[in-house]
């Protein structure tokens, strides 16, 4: 019973080590000024693309982070990427109202 329990302390260290982690992340998107893929940021951060990629949907449901779908055609066929970017600056929402 005690084994589904986990201390406040241990949970709390949990949190703010992913606080962390997405801070890092946000600030690397920033400082580098372009878009970068999944597997270019896993390589730059060392870090695993599944977490990485929860990382990414959390940060740009905030608004803290752009994403967009990168598209080429090699030989005749589209391939579509994903890609992120960070302002250096943040953007407000614009509400439904205002130009």
């Amino acid at each position: 019973m005690t084994g589904a329990f986990t201390p406040v302390g241990r949970a709390a260290a949990r949190i703010g080590h992913l606080a962390v982690l997405r801070a890092q992340l946000l600030d690397h998107l920033r400082a580098v000024g372009g878009v970068r893929t999944l597997s270019e940021l896993a390589a730059e951060l060392g870090r695993d693309g599944v977490l990485l990629r929860a990382d990414l949907d959390l940060l740009e449901a905030e608004g803290l982070i752009w994403r967009r779908d990168m598209t080429w055609a090699p030989f005749g066929v589209d391939l579509t990427e994903p890609c992120w970017w960070a302002p250096r600056v943040p953007f407000p929402a614009q509400s439904e109202g205002r130009p």
